[in-house]
C-alpha cells in the first residue's frame, strides 16, 4: 500500500512539473494561410488541362464551321434549281438532315467539353486539397485557412453593394509572411507534376 501511495505522489509531482512548464496552458496551434485560387491558377496540371480543352474547343468550332459551310453551299445550289423540282426536293431534304446533324453535334460536343472541364478541375482541386493536408501534417501545421487576394477587386468595385459583398467574403485580414504557404505548395505541386509528366515540360 505504501509503495502504491509513493507512486501516486511521484506521478502527481511529475504532472505538476509538466503543467508548470507552460503555465498550465495547452500548446498553441500552428496556423498557416494559403491562396487556393492562386494555387489553382498556377498549377501546371490545371494549365495543361486548360490548354487541352482549348485545343478541343478549337477543333469543335472548326468542325461546326465546316458543316455550316456545307449547308450554306447546298442553299446556294438550291437557288439554281427550279422550285418544286425533284432535284431541289432531294437537296432540301439533305440540307435539313445536315442541319439536324450539326445541331446535335454542336450540343453534344459542347456538353462533353463542359463535363471534361468540370471533372478535370474537380480532380485537380481534390488533389490540391489532399496535398495541402499532407503538407500541413508533415510540417506540424494544425490549421490552414483559405486566403484570397482581393485588393485589386475591391478597388474595381462598381458600387457600394458590390464592395460590401467582397468585404463580407474576405477571410484573412492580415497574416505574416512566414504563415503563407502558397508559394511552397505551388512549387511542390509543379515539381511533382513536371517529374511525372516530362513530356509536358517545354524545351529549353
Amino acid at each position: 500500500m505504501r509503495k502504491t501511495w509513493t507512486t501516486v505522489v511521484v506521478l502527481a509531482g511529475l504532472a505538476a512539473l509538466l503543467v508548470g512548464a507552460n503555465g498550465g496552458k495547452p500548446e498553441p496551434s500552428r496556423v498557416a494561410v494559403c491562396d487556393l485560387a492562386r494555387v489553382v491558377d498556377d498549377y501546371k496540371r490545371v494549365q495543361s488541362l486548360q490548354a487541352e480543352l482549348a485545343q478541343k474547343e478549337k477543333v469543335r468550332v472548326e468542325e461546326v464551321k465546316r458543316r455550316s459551310d456545307v449547308i450554306e453551299l447546298m442553299a446556294k445550289q438550291m437557288d439554281d434549281l427550279k422550285e418544286g423540282s425533284e432535284d431541289r426536293k432531294k437537296l432540301e431534304e439533305t440540307a435539313w438532315e445536315k442541319m439536324y446533324e450539326l445541331k446535335a453535334y454542336r450540343e453534344t460536343e459542347q456538353g462533353r467539353l463542359q463535363r471534361q472541364s468540370r471533372d478535370g478541375l474537380l480532380s485537380c482541386y481534390e488533389e490540391i486539397v489532399a496535398f495541402i493536408k499532407q503538407y500541413a501534417e508533415t510540417n506540424g501545421i494544425d490549421l490552414v485557412i483559405y486566403k484570397e487576394q482581393l485588393d485589386q477587386q475591391l478597388k474595381a468595385a462598381q458600387n457600394t453593394q458590390e464592395l460590401k459583398a467582397m468585404i463580407n467574403t474576405r477571410r484573412v485580414l492580415y497574416n505574416g509572411a512566414p504563415l503563407d504557404i502558397t508559394e511552397n505548395v505551388i512549387a511542390a505541386l509543379n515539381a511533382k507534376w513536371t517529374a511525372d509528366h516530362p513530356e509536358a515540360v517545354p524545351a529549353q
